[in-house]
């Protein structure tokens, strides 16, 4: 077992995580209400100070073997419900980054006439995920391409 395997891996602030879930939310529902359900999923992260750490309950999904679990919240888009922010350690270990999980690759169809469908789906989930990724990275929200662009930097 390495050095960094047993180090708990700082959450980010609940203020990062509400920057995050906004723009998350501002893109996946762009032109549309926000279902009644997912506010009330985030209900509990707009209750805390912006200076606290997130906590690992507000997450739906947490699967770990270790101190540093995958942390996902369920927040959908506008056509596909199960889209979501997840959450994974670093390499380092010092932070967590913030992925936009379409949640789809596991989607098949045995039906050609579904094909088209199907592709259509993904191909909008993944427009909306770059676009979410690429605003989080201009709010300063960690993501795995910033985090490539600075350990790029670093060993330069």
């Amino acid at each position: 077992m390495a050095e960094n395997d047993s180090k708990a891996v700082p959450l980010p602030q609940v203020g990062m995580l509400q920057r995050a879930v906004n723009i998350f939310l501002e893109v996946a529902y762009e032109g549309t209400s926000i279902p009644s359900e997912v506010l009330k999923r985030i209900a509990p992260i707009n209750e805390v100070p912006l200076e606290a750490p997130a906590q690992r309950d507000w997450f739906e999904y947490s699967k770990t073997d270790g101190p540093n679990p995958s942390l996902k919240l369920r927040l959908g888009q506008r056509h596909y419900p199960h889209m979501k922010i997840l959450l994974q350690p670093s390499p380092e270990l010092d932070e967590y980054l913030f992925f936009a999980d379409s949640h789809d690759r596991h989607l098949f169809t045995a039906v050609q006439s579904e094909a088209a469908a199907l592709a259509a789906v993904r191909e909008s989930n993944a427009q909306i995920s770059r676009e979410i990724e690429k605003r989080w990275e201009l709010a300063g929200i960690p993501t795995f391409q910033s985090y490539l662009r600075r350990s790029m930097g670093e060993s330069k």
